[in-house]
């Protein structure tokens, strides 16, 4: 069994090159003394006039970026409401390859995450812009997506295929980025709930309330809790998680804004035990 208590704080061409010479006007007039026998016609055949001939030559740069995709809240709102967005990722995504022991995609321990061959301690993982670490099972360099936020609270992920941007503030190798943004309290006031229900006596609530706009100055707050309780579908025991986010933006007019984030997380759990062919041929599949 394993129970971990997070807490998170976040404060947060084309190019071208044109090079065109100016028309070079390369009409040369040649005059010369007409014969005496057509100096009679000289004076009434007209004068073709000289065409001016131009030279220009364009040449142009390309730059790739390599491959950048953006999944949306639109898109993740498709999936059943807590979903791991390495589950969506994985499910929208060419060449990128989630599996887990539990339908919502908590149990750390069982969860692999590849994108083209890389693991998730080769790829670097933000959330607003704050590195997360690999995100793997009890590590001490970071803490996993589904801990660190509510899923509902992520506005839209950002993922790069090839080797991750250099402005990345990553603290492994960069196989690939995954760049994870928090959205912004709306500016009406409101709020979600939402509930679900599953096999195996599973039940998930999300609530979240919306400030709106409180002053003149723009000033608003989000707050929301989310609580997961999912019985296993092989042994006993269950997996077990809360999480409460509140975020809050402040304005600064037309120079940008101060946002601050705040995340608590306990989360419980009966691991799954690990299975073989021969574990199974000595002891039988029954639980």
């Amino acid at each position: 069994m394993s129970g971990q208590k997070k807490c998170l704080l976040l404060f947060t061409s084309y190019l071208g090159l044109l090079a065109e010479t100016s028309p070079a006007h390369a009409a040369v007039n040649r005059h010369t003394k007409p014969k005496p026998h057509a100096a009679k016609h000289a004076a009434s055949v007209p004068q073709k006039p000289s065409t001016p001939e131009s030279v220009s030559v364009t040449a142009s740069r390309l730059t790739s970026h390599g491959m950048e995709q953006t999944i949306t809240r639109k898109t993740m709102d498709a999936f059943v409401p807590g979903t791991s967005p390495l589950q969506v990722l994985s499910a929208t995504t060419p060449g990128v390859s989630f599996a887990s022991d539990d339908p919502f995609g908590m149990d750390t321990w069982a969860n692999t995450f590849y994108i083209r061959g890389y693991t998730q301690s080769q790829i670097g993982i933000t959330l607003d812009g704050i590195p997360l670490g690999d995100g793997q099972f009890i590590n001490a360099s970071g803490l996993d997506i589904n801990q660190a936020v509510i899923q509902d609270n992520i506005g839209h992920v950002d993922m790069s295929q090839g080797g991750g941007a250099l402005d990345v503030n990553s603290i492994t190798n960069l196989g690939g980025a995954l760049q994870y943004y928090t959205a912004d309290p709306r500016d009406k006031m409101g709020g979600d709930i939402s509930q679900t229900f599953g096999s195996n006596s599973t039940y998930r609530t999300f609530a979240k309330f919306e400030s709106g706009i409180l002053n003149h100055t723009g000033t608003k707050f989000s707050a929301s809790y989310a609580r997961t309780d999912a019985g296993k579908w092989k042994g006993v025991g269950d997996q077990f998680e809360q999480q409460a986010n509140f975020k809050i933006i402040q304005p600064l007019g037309t120079r940008g804004k101060i946002s601050g984030f705040f995340n608590y997380s306990e989360f419980d759990q009966y691991n799954y035990s690990d299975l073989s062919l021969e574990i199974i041929q000595k002891m039988g599949a029954a639980s």
